[in-house]
């Protein structure tokens, strides 16, 4: 399951089409940008058969498999389309929560209790997280009202906090920005925060920044005033030096010993994703084994394939990428896996490495095995600052390749 990340940009592009075949043209649309999560408008949607209504859900998912999906059915007054009871808005929502097909739902903090407590109560039981929304289309409240907003959204223990509100003015920006990034020190909930409207163009390309999560794009028809294409937040991101999206691809990295391959190897599995090796890829690429490249060229001219073989793997995404322990001694390729990876750091005990990497003859580094340990330790020393670049570490002397990996995934 796809986690919206307390302060981690994310980008979300919405579905808004009214039947099947306008579901498959937007479908085809938004595969091109690779979103992190996609939201399905339900209140869009005109068929009322519940079959079909799920195989559009199945649909989107087959579609876009690495990336979170939110479902979220909006009346009227809440800015939806068209004019549906709360019955049918219930039905639906729960008929989506029973058949496990979404990771988030998205609905209004304002909707009556029993409503809430009805999908409240089927998100519990089917493990899926809710999203208690504010949307103000008309103006921005003050910035007390804004905190005492959240407050009451919070009381209600969603997962994830929603406040969208229309920026009319510069000064709303800046009052709205004061009180989403102080309420953001207080609570442990990740926020969603939209700024609609012309003024809000900073708020939805780097949310992160102000206390929010999670930014919506457009990839066709606008589902809410302000919204920026795709191409547009990643030109903003990119003069403001930040990611232009979130990672879709995760990187161990790690000395020699600490467990990349096996672990990196699970993982796929695990997550569809596409297992890659960047030794394996060097032996494939020039035909010649690690060893051989190393005795007959020498170390610099590996490091230099290795930061071309990186370059070349990263034109890709959805992969697990199983970096050599001296990737990360370049400061070009510490670059590259900060911003186009989940970096993750294995790490080990320096008898458990010598154990390990004594059973192989790959390691040119290590073939001499005498005084294997100090020289371990020693690297070690000379590496660690670089090995800190990763957003978790974990010790794999004592975890089993599955804990490491359900580790993994749960911080992706």
């Amino acid at each position: 399951m796809k986690k919206i990340r307390k302060n981690q940009y994310a980008l979300c592009i919405p579905l808004s089409f009214s039947d099947q075949p306008s579901m498959k043209t937007q479908i085809e649309n938004l595969s091109l940008y690779h979103p992190d999560f996609v939201e399905w408008r339900r209140d869009y949607y005109t068929d009322t058969h519940p079959e079909n209504e799920n195989e559009c859900l199945r649909q989107i998912r087959e579609t876009f498999p690495h990336a979170g999906l939110i479902y979220t059915f909006r009346s009227q007054s809440e800015g939806g389309m068209g004019t549906w009871s709360l019955t049918k808005r219930q039905e639906s929502i729960c008929r989506c929560l029973e058949g496990n097909l979404a990771d988030y739902i998205d609905t209004e903090a304002s909707n009556a209790e029993p409503f809430l407590n009805t999908i409240k109560d089927v998100c519990r039981a089917s493990k899926t997280n809710l999203i208690l929304s504010y949307h103000n289309f008309k103006a921005t409240p003050s910035p007390i009202a804004i905190i005492k907003k959240l407050t009451a959204i919070e009381s209600l223990n969603p997962d994830v906090i929603k406040i969208a509100l229309m920026a009319q003015t510069p000064d709303d920006i800046r009052r709205s920005i004061c009180a989403v990034s102080q309420y953001s020190e207080t609570t442990n909930k990740p926020i969603i925060f939209i700024a609609m409207g012309p003024y809000g163009c900073m708020v939805r390309s780097a949310p992160e920044l102000f206390g929010g999560s999670l930014s919506f794009a457009t990839a066709g028809e606008s589902t809410a005033p302000g919204q920026l294409t795709p191409k547009r937040i990643e030109n903003i991101r990119r003069s403001l030096f930040l990611p232009p999206t979130r990672p879709h691809n995760i990187a161990l990295i790690g000395y020699m010993g600490t467990g990349k391959t096996t672990v990196g190897k699970l993982l796929a599995q695990q997550t569809g994703m596409t297992f890659v090796d960047t030794d394996g890829y060097i032996e494939e690429m020039t035909g010649k084994t690690i060893p051989q490249i190393f005795s007959e060229s020498g170390e610099k001219a590996f490091r230099d394939l290795e930061t071309n073989a990186l370059k070349a793997i990263l034109q890709k995404n959805d992969q697990i990428i199983a970096t050599g322990g001296g990737t990360v001694l370049r400061e070009e390729n510490r670059s590259a896996l900060i911003h186009h990876t989940f970096p993750v750091t294995l790490t080990a005990d320096s008898t458990i490495i010598a154990r390990r990497v004594s059973r192989h003859d790959n390691r040119p580094l290590l073939s001499d095995h005498h005084d294997l340990i100090p020289r371990i330790e020693a690297m070690l020393d000379e590496r660690h600052a670089f090995y800190q670049i990763g957003l978790i570490t974990i010790d794999t002397s004592a975890s089993s390749v599955a804990s490491c990996v359900e580790q993994i995934i749960n911080a992706f």
